[in-house]
């Protein structure tokens, strides 16, 4: 009897032992989170934007809100990659950009994209060049199966002016927004 008492304060101890250790790991994994600057991004993150300028863009003014989901594709197999493909849904289409890591967590690109134009009583639909650039900064990340990921970005979208690509006489227009996301 006394025998079996002792195995079972032993086992209960060694138990206990063990449960406390295994807490304190996981503490320590809770303390310890992965660098947004290693992180790799990809996947879809829903974008909630403001828009910071406008001019001269029909619907568009400043501190309108804007929900969009940008789609980030590396083009490397693994870990944070040089150049990642962004597609971005605006809210008559969507465009492709290539951005490029330019630091860490710091992504840079530029493109453009075409916008309709209204003009007395025609509507062009490749009435406006719109060039802009993107800069995207990981502020987020997670581990996830052994390799760290993005969950979180600031954005900021730039549009300078837009050429206006039909005979008509328009004033010159620009605008410009500020996003942040998160993985979805």
């Amino acid at each position: 009897m006394r025998r079996a008492l002792t195995t079972a304060a032993v086992v209960a101890i060694i138990g206990t032992g063990a449960s406390a250790a295994a807490a304190a790991s996981g503490s320590a994994a809770a303390v310890t989170k992965p660098s947004p600057a290693k992180a790799r991004l990809q996947g879809r993150f829903k974008m909630a934007g403001v828009v910071t300028s406008a001019s001269g863009v029909s619907g568009v003014h400043v501190g309108d809100r804007v929900s969009r989901v940008w789609t980030f594709t590396p083009v490397c197999a693994i870990g944070a990659c040089p150049k990642v493909t962004l597609v971005r849904t605006r809210r008559h289409g969507s465009d492709t950009v290539t951005l490029k890591r330019k630091s860490a967590g710091l992504y840079t690109g530029s493109g453009s994209f075409y916008a309709a134009l209204g003009c007395g009583s025609r509507t062009y639909g490749h009435g406006w060049l719109v060039p802009f650039k993107v800069q995207v900064k990981v502020t987020g990340a997670a581990l996830v199966g052994g390799a760290v990921v993005a969950t979180r970005v600031k954005a900021t979208f730039v549009n300078s002016s837009r050429q206006n690509e039909t005979p008509c006489v328009v004033p010159p227009a620009h605008d410009a927004a500020r996003y942040s996301g998160k993985l979805l």
